[in-house]
């Protein structure tokens, strides 16, 4: 098994076109770590349906990959993936719930934690689409909130794990 370099940040800075984030200078960062730690696959924890629903022009380290003629590949479940492995969209937690259109910062919270019942779900999922390439060094970028858990996560599952990031931030 290949090693997996963490590389935790805001998904905007993913995104590229994405006003929260810096795209560019995670690309930066990225083709910088990328050279210099010979990696051979980019995974991400996103796809391309949350690339339409945040209005995104795509993913900045899609481009960083396909630059440097590395393989990349999105981890994250689809709509239809996340419907088919009982995942629920803040909006379906929130109707769930009864609420608005609009929460409250306590509603919000009872989301959040919703949500994060179901990271062991989608980490398991990210874990599964790694094992479906053969690669000696991968980056896998994920949200800070993932670091340890899909960190653990992977070295349970004999992985070598390198947290090269736990946010980054643009400079």
């Amino acid at each position: 098994m290949g090693k997996v370099h963490l590389v935790g940040s805001n998904h905007a800075h993913q995104l590229c076109g994405c006003i929260h984030g810096d795209a560019n200078s995670f690309d930066t960062y990225l083709s910088t770590l990328c050279r210099s730690m010979s990696i051979d696959l980019i995974a991400e924890e996103l796809s391309e349906d949350a690339i339409a629903l945040w209005r995104a022009s795509g993913s900045a380290a899609r481009n960083v990959a396909s630059r440097l003629s590395i393989t990349h590949l999105f981890c994250d479940p689809s709509i239809e993936e996340r419907k088919s492995l009982g995942i629920l969209m803040p909006k379906e937690i929130a109707a769930m719930q009864g609420f608005g259109q609009f929460w409250t910062s306590h509603q919000d919270a009872v989301i959040i934690a919703e949500e994060r019942k179901m990271w062991p779900i989608r980490e398991s999922f990210w874990l599964e689409r790694l094992r479906t390439l053969s690669f000696n060094e991968c980056v896998f970028i994920l949200g800070t909130e993932h670091v340890d858990s899909f960190g653990s996560l992977l070295r349970r599952e004999g992985f070598t794990v390198q947290v090269n990031c736990t946010n980054w931030k643009q400079a």
